[in-house]
């Protein structure tokens, strides 16, 4: 049962495997949703409207000042800010 909820099921028929198709806009989706932003904003109201404008596709992570921005910046580089 383990092996069918994880889906590694040995009864799979190869004819019922879907192919997904890889194009231009999928692509760029997939990646716009591994990026990740740091905003840095110490005003609440342009904290909430910046962040609706970013959540269309990017992860946001907000820091409240400087401080705090330069502190989730060093703990994972990886974002832009």
């Amino acid at each position: 049962m383990m092996k069918r909820l994880l889906g590694d099921r040995e009864d799979d028929d190869p004819r019922k495997k879907v192919e997904t198709i890889l194009t231009q806009y999928s692509l760029y989706e997939k990646a716009k949703c591994s990026v990740c932003i740091l905003l840095a904003e110490d005003n609440f109201v342009c904290q909430k409207l910046d962040k609706a404008m970013l959540t269309g596709g990017y992860r946001v992570e907000v820091a409240h000042n400087g401080t705090e921005a330069v502190e989730k910046f060093t703990a994972s580089p990886d974002k832009l800010i």
